[in-house]
């Protein structure tokens, strides 16, 4: 199944953390489509194609930072997801982020979106995910 990425920029700052020290929050949000964009046609009709899908694709969040991986367990990152274009009979079980490990670079990893569910597609899925990381474990700028 395609999966068609509509990302919204990357926003970073420093932020204070609960113990005082000065960690990097970065805000990744966009849409996922999952079996392409359902997009309004002419006139602001929407064609409406449907097909039952289970959906298990995950996805690397487009422009996300490189961690150093031996810092990853001091790195926080939460996910907020919702569903925008709602076909009939749609059930979202799971969604996470989290870091995974840069097969061509194992000492970064990279946030990873995880959707599970069961919809007609196409479906839309807007995601929220926030990292909160040390200033050491970020991988450059």
């Amino acid at each position: 199944m395609t999966i068609d990425l509509d990302p919204q920029p990357r926003i970073d700052h420093l932020v204070t953390a609960v113990d005082g020290s000065t960690v990097r929050r970065t805000d990744h949000r966009g849409i996922a489509w999952y079996g392409g964009r359902q997009a309004a046609q002419a006139g602001g009709m929407m064609v409406m194609r449907h097909q039952a899908a289970g959906i298990v694709s995950p996805f690397w969040i487009p422009d996300t930072l490189a961690y150093r991986t031996d810092a990853a367990d001091r790195i926080v990152v939460t996910i907020s997801a919702s569903v925008i274009y709602v076909p009939e009979n749609c059930a979202i079980a799971e969604v996470t982020a989290r870091l995974a490990i840069n097969e061509q670079r194992p000492d970064m990893s990279h946030v990873l979106v995880h959707l599970q569910g069961a919809a007609r597609i196409p479906i839309g899925v807007s995601y929220d995910v926030t990292v909160l990381a040390p200033l050491d474990s970020v991988v450059g700028p």
